[in-house]
């Protein structure tokens, strides 16, 4: 049985988010803070602009977003709910093909290699003053995903991906080659909780290491 998402409570928290960080009001900003994908933040988005929440000028081509004055009463967020139910919908089908039994784990904070294939893209990194800025990051995609679990500041967290962010030196970005398979060690598994992440998942220190034959080893010995 799918659980319902109660989607005025995310908007409300939407609300308190940007008018707790006022400065960093931003779609990328968004989707850190409540862990939504690109769809959901910019519908929630449009919802928090009808509703006066939020209001935007326009500097050099870009959206810069600002707080509105607050309101006794807001709309309902019509408009994110059906983008959620839709999401929900859609993550129901992939857990019902027996996928989660299969996943590989790894820990928050803990050292980990990973094995997956590297590729280059763009994000907005948000924000200075509230101005995103496109910037380049690498990430490492995998042939399945894998669950990152423990305990965050935010409390107990599990987070299944299949991809996440590498961090960016040019020691280890000079060697990389796009659509390469590699292993990557990396320091630690960090939650990007920011819009400075391009991921909800980074890893932090990464080092590429000769392949070995396995698709996920944790640095640190488990308990048997």
């Amino acid at each position: 049985m799918t659980k319902e998402i109660d989607a005025p409570h995310l908007y409300t928290q939407a609300v308190d988010a940007c008018r707790h960080s006022p400065d960093s009001i931003s779609i990328a900003f968004l989707q850190r803070h409540l862990k939504l994908n690109y769809a959901s933040a910019v519908a929630l988005m449009d919802d928090l602009i009808s509703n006066d929440e939020v209001f935007f000028d326009l500097h050099k081509g870009q959206r810069i977003y600002k707080l509105g004055p607050r309101k006794v009463q807001t709309k309902s967020p019509t408009k994110f709910k059906k983008v959620l139910v839709a999401l929900i919908t859609a993550c129901a089908a992939w857990f019902a093909r027996g996928n989660e039994s299969h996943l590989n784990v790894v820990r928050w904070h803990e050292p980990a290699v990973l094995r997956g294939t590297v590729y280059k893209s763009k994000y907005l990194d948000c924000c200075t003053w509230g101005i995103e800025k496109s910037k380049t990051y690498y990430s490492l995609k995998f042939k399945s995903p894998i669950r990152i679990e423990g305990i965050l500041s935010e409390g107990l967290m599990q987070l299944d991906t299949d991809e996440i962010q590498l961090s960016y030196s040019k020691d280890v970005t000079q060697r990389l080659r796009l659509g390469q398979t590699v292993d990557i060690s990396c320091a630690s598994i960090l939650f990007g909780s920011t819009g400075h992440y391009a991921k909800p998942v980074f890893c932090e220190k990464a080092t590429i290491l000769p392949l070995y034959n396995l698709e996920v080893k944790t640095v640190c010995h488990r308990r048997t």
